[in-house]
């Protein structure tokens, strides 16, 4: 199981954030989890809760007609989460 679970809609600038953000966690040795990872035929809504229910932190990002209206992501320290 993935350590952050990345939610996001699949269209800029959300994708890209979400991809930036992915390929910084991984460099980190921070596991993630994207939908993308979902093969064809897999139940998805199975392996979705199943990551959601496993995953250390969870980051969502939302725009909102045409305007960026928050971009969180909350992120701990890969040792902290090992550690845990």
């Amino acid at each position: 199981m993935a350590e952050v679970f990345i939610s996001y809609r699949h269209v800029s600038p959300d994708q890209n954030l979400a991809d930036e953000l992915s390929k910084f966690l991984q460099g980190q040795n921070v596991s993630c989890f994207r939908d993308r990872e979902i093969l064809i035929g897999q139940n998805w809504v199975q392996m979705i809760e199943k990551e959601l229910r496993a995953c250390q932190c969870f980051v969502c990002f939302r725009q909102a007609c045409g305007t960026l209206v928050q971009k969180r992501a909350v992120i701990q320290d890969s040792r902290t989460m090992s550690a845990n």
